[in-house]
This record gives C-alpha cells, structure tokens and sequence, in this order.
C-alpha cells in the first residue's frame, strides 16, 4: 500500500498565529474608517437586495462582522495551501486578488447611487487589500 505525503505537516507557530490574528482584524477596523469617512461625508450606504424592491443600509456590524467572517475564511484558505503545497504564497496571489475582483461586482451592481458605488468600492478595495497583502507578508516564500 502507497503512503500518500503531504507538503508539510499543518503546523504554525505562535508568531505566525499571532500575525494571522491581526491580519484578519486590521481589515474591519480599516473598513470601519472606510464607513466613518463615508458616513461624514454624507453618504447613506444603502444597497438593493436580488429579488427585492426594499433597500438595506450598510452599517458598522455588517462591515465589521463581514470583513472579520471573510478574513478568516482567507486565512483558512492560506492554512490549507501550505499545507498541500510548498509554495502557498506564491498559489496565494491567485485566489485572494481573483475573489477580490468577484466581491467589486456587488457594489457596482447593487449600490443605491453612484456616489454609494464609490464608497463601497473602497470599502471593498481596502479591505481586501490589507487582507491579501497582510497575510502574503505571513506566508513564508517556501516551505521544505
């Protein structure tokens, strides 16, 4: 019978952990700004709903518990290409800037007005960022 080997064994150090940790909370904090600097410049973030005709406000839970709920499925993501592959970081410049993209069709599609498009696509553009960036700087360049 073949034993099947992976990459490396699912380890992570404290450190690593640690750096995860606040990669993951510094988008919904830079998000959050994102949503104050709206908010004072006057904008009612508001977008459509598929099948509906009503309207729902953005406010700081959504973009708090959203930024946080999808920083974690990155990392988990990021967690699982190290672990299959020897080269996660490089395999990690696909997906994160691929799902970027795929989130930017939300508020252009769905947004309340042009000037709340604007908005959310910062929204969208910061967040995203920090996250890709933040945990690609955790990612050792290559695995043994």
């Amino acid at each position: 019978m073949e034993t099947v080997r992976l990459a490396r064994e699912p380890t992570i150090d404290a450190l690593t952990r640690r750096d995860r940790v606040l990669t993951v909370a510094t988008p919904a904090i830079a998000g959050l700004v994102v949503w104050i600097v709206a908010r004072l410049l006057g904008q009612d973030l508001t977008t459509t709903q598929a099948g509906s005709d009503g309207l729902t406000t953005i406010g700081p839970v959504i973009v708090v518990a959203t930024s946080l709920v999808f920083g974690l499925i990155a990392w988990s993501v990021l967690a699982l290409l190290e672990w299959l592959t020897h080269r996660a970081r490089r395999t990690w410049t696909v997906p994160g800037p691929v799902v970027l993209l795929l989130s930017l069709a939300g508020p252009l599609t769905r947004a309340g007005g042009p000037a709340t498009a604007i908005a959310l696509l910062s929204e969208h553009l910061v967040v995203g960022g920090v996250l890709i960036a933040g945990l690609l700087r955790t990612s050792p360049s290559r695995r043994p």
